[in-house]
């Protein structure tokens, strides 16, 4: 089973090299209410991420089959093994090995030279920014990165130039459209 793009931007993104939890951290119960817990992470506090139902789907299927491989994490590549009665063999991923894959997908993609990404922690950085686009909401970002401190979440609430001139004409908009017609000037 190959994980979508959507899903890992979702769920991958945010805490990428965090998400090597153990399979008991993953609860995946209650697909509407399903969750990550990532242990002992800075200040030894644990950090809740919740997943989306579809998501959570996904990741339950994926548990099912780590379990049975018996493998320690959820995050693994297929093998095929050649011979009669190819078989597939589950290889779990290492931060090392993703880090490698996530690289060449950016590559291959052009992401790393449009956007200067260079790694995993950039992914991270990305979502974080998208995550703030979206939301408005510092807050937000701040619990979906597991910062105890909203002074850490600030350096992801650089202001990148369309996003100030996009906001400025919604302002120019909203002050025109409040104005009388025949005060709008024409042009």
């Amino acid at each position: 089973m190959r994980a979508s793009c959507s899903a890992l931007s979702r769920i991958d993104i945010a805490a990428l090299a965090e998400l090597f939890f153990g399979l008991d951290d993953l609860d995946v119960s209650q697909l509407d209410n399903a969750r990550v817990r990532l242990r002992e992470r800075k200040g030894d506090d644990d950090h809740i991420i919740p997943l989306l139902p579809e998501d959570a789907a996904q990741m339950a299927a994926r548990l099912g089959r780590a379990r049975a491989a018996k493998l320690t994490t959820v995050w693994f590549r297929e093998k095929r093994i050649k011979g009669p009665g190819a078989k597939i063999k589950l290889i779990p991923l290492t931060y090392g090995g993703l880090e490698i894959a996530v690289r060449r997908a950016m590559v291959r993609s052009g992401l790393k030279e449009a956007k200067g990404m260079r790694g995993i922690h950039a992914a991270r950085h990305h979502a974080a920014m998208q995550t703030l686009r979206k939301t408005k909401n510092l807050r937000v970002a701040q619990r979906l990165l597991g910062h105890a401190d909203i002074k850490s979440t600030m350096v992801y609430a650089h202001a990148i130039e369309d996003d100030v001139r996009q906001a400025l004409a919604e302002i120019h908009t909203e002050a025109d459209a409040a104005l009388p017609k025949s005060e709008v000037k024409a042009g």
